[in-house]
């Protein structure tokens, strides 16, 4: 009784809130708006909804999973091409006392948080194709965003007088803080590999650059030079970052010859990273400072169109091989520590969950601690592709009560806890 009567109350409150507005333009935007900020405060206690159609329980080889669909999101693309699919670039969580706080920037720059969906005005010079007509694919626009004390930054893509690059900016006041040289292709030019994963310890952000591809081989030869940024993880001061003048940011960097690391994580003293190979070929690597990992000089991928290895042209240097690849490909995304349940469950190996695209699946990752060889990776598949964890200011996943966070491509926002160990 006491239930219906709080029901009956809170009825009566949406329907006052609502009164005398159906006629105003702000209407939809306001039912909008609040849809989403009530259903972001629902399904929060598992318990509670163990048999709803918004959920589903899978059984893993050791484990059962509970996934959720807390969110769906219908956005309008501030591109200007209607159908196209919108990726979300950065998903970060937090939790106020019992409700949910999120805040997701998605490609076209739109800023989607708790409280409704926001305009982020991109430099007018960004650049974004329609690279796949077909699937409604856009290349470019806002590639990755993290926040550092209440600033908002990203890695974009930006054309200027013909000149096609890579750059960190600050969002909000569009200021360039780093800037990629022109790439030497322009022909079929694809921004969907321009990394992007990153974390921070202590004074230091680590972040990845990729490697757009191109028809030619310039682009990709990059990665082997140490005097551009493409093809890196970089290491960049906080300082830097926040810093008011108007010169580029200085940065180390910290490891060359990547394709496009999506996935990146810090566990004690160990960087690990997952990078997406061409045909085949995408890797788990064990990052070791000032390592070469060998793009595009060697991979155990093939060459679009026609096959061709990339490892037959030896060469004098010695590049660190992954520990692990994928043949086919997965197209792994973002990377991160095991939750801390399944982490002790496997405590005696170092445990990462990734996330895939192609195979729309969720890997668990066990690696030994003292040779850092791969022991087993389990393969989770969950129908939807996966694009990035729900982290939190530092990069890393933000965890509820051993439950994790996921956003898909088709803007649904997933809670996935492990539970039932056997």
């Amino acid at each position: 009784m006491k239930k219906k009567t709080i029901l009956i109350f809170v009825s009566i409150f949406i329907l006052g809130f609502l009164a005398g507005d159906f006629e105003s333009k702000e209407f939809k935007k306001k039912v909008k708006n609040f849809k989403i900020r009530f259903l972001s405060k629902q399904n929060i206690d598992l318990n509670q909804k163990e048999n709803s159609d918004n959920q589903k329980k899978i059984k893993a080889n050791s484990y059962d999973l509970i996934v959720k669909e807390l969110i769906s999101f219908d956005v309008v693309s501030n591109f200007g091409l209607p159908g196209h699919v919108l990726r979300t670039a950065s998903f970060q969580m937090d939790k106020d006392k019992d409700n949910y706080d999120y805040k997701i920037f998605l490609q076209d720059g739109q800023l989607i948080k708790t409280e409704g969906i926001f305009k982020t005005n991109l430099p007018k010079r960004v650049v974004y194709e329609d690279a796949e007509e077909s699937q409604d694919i856009v290349s470019g626009g806002l590639k990755s965003a993290f926040t550092l004390q209440d600033k908002n930054f990203g890695i974009i893509s930006n054309n200027k007088s013909g000149c096609n690059y890579l750059s960190i900016i600050e969002l909000g006041n569009n200021k360039t803080l780093l800037e990629g040289e022109c790439l030497p292709d322009d022909e079929d030019l694809d921004f969907n590999g321009s990394g992007g994963a990153y974390f921070f310890e202590g004074e230091n952000l680590y972040i990845t650059i990729g490697i757009p591809t191109a028809t030619g081989e310039k682009t990709s030869m990059l990665a082997q030079d140490e005097k551009s940024i493409y093809g890196k993880i970089l290491k960049i001061n906080k300082r830097e970052l926040l810093k008011n003048d108007n010169k580029k940011i200085q940065y180390e960097i910290f490891s060359i010859g990547h394709r496009n690391p999506q996935g990146l994580v810090k566990i004690n003293d160990k960087i690990f990273s997952t990078e997406h190979g061409p045909q085949g070929g995408d890797e788990i690597n064990l990052i070791k400072e000032k390592g070469n990992y060998g793009w595009p000089l060697e991979s155990y991928g093939t060459r679009y169109g026609d096959g061709e290895s990339f490892n037959k042209k030896r060469t004098e240097k010695i590049f660190v091989r992954p520990i692990f690849s994928f043949l086919p490909s997965i197209a792994p995304s973002s990377l991160g520590r095991c939750p801390k349940n399944l982490s002790n469950f496997y405590k005696s190996n170092i445990c990462l969950v990734s996330l895939s695209l192609r195979e729309q699946s969720l890997f668990v990752i066990l690696i030994e601690k003292e040779n850092n060889r791969i022991q087993n990776i389990e393969k989770i598949k969950l129908g939807k592709r996966m694009r990035h964890f729900g982290t939190n200011l530092k990069g890393d996943i933000f965890f509820d009560d051993n439950s994790f966070f996921v956003s898909t491509d088709d803007l649904t926002i997933l809670e996935i806890k492990f539970l039932n160990f056997r």
